[in-house]
């Protein structure tokens, strides 16, 4: 579901790259209340950022961008480990 209000929104500075991503299992232990943390640089200056979501989210929005890929014909496009998706990049040399 897409946002449709004419409530103002924040939009987060554009990724520029996805550095990595932390676990963090809810004390509870209920995989319901545990949290993923996205880290990724920005694209104008390379700052660091971080977007925390509950897991519950970080899989429907792996379920929504494996559907896109599905339904868009990118599946060729994703790789296994290794792969370098800035391949243009030197620093990933």
């Amino acid at each position: 579901m897409a946002k449709e209000s004419n409530a103002p929104t924040v939009n987060l500075p554009d990724v520029g790259r996805i550095q990595g991503l932390h676990y963090q299992p809810s004390p509870l232990n209920d995989p319901a209340a545990d949290k993923v943390e996205v880290q990724y640089t920005d694209r104008a200056q390379g700052r660091w950022h971080t977007v925390t979501m509950p897991l519950l989210d970080a899989l429907y929005l792996l379920n929504m961008l494996e559907e896109l890929s599905r339904a868009r014909g990118f599946d060729s496009l994703r790789r296994g480990e290794g792969f370098d998706p800035h391949p243009e990049d030197p620093a990933s040399a």
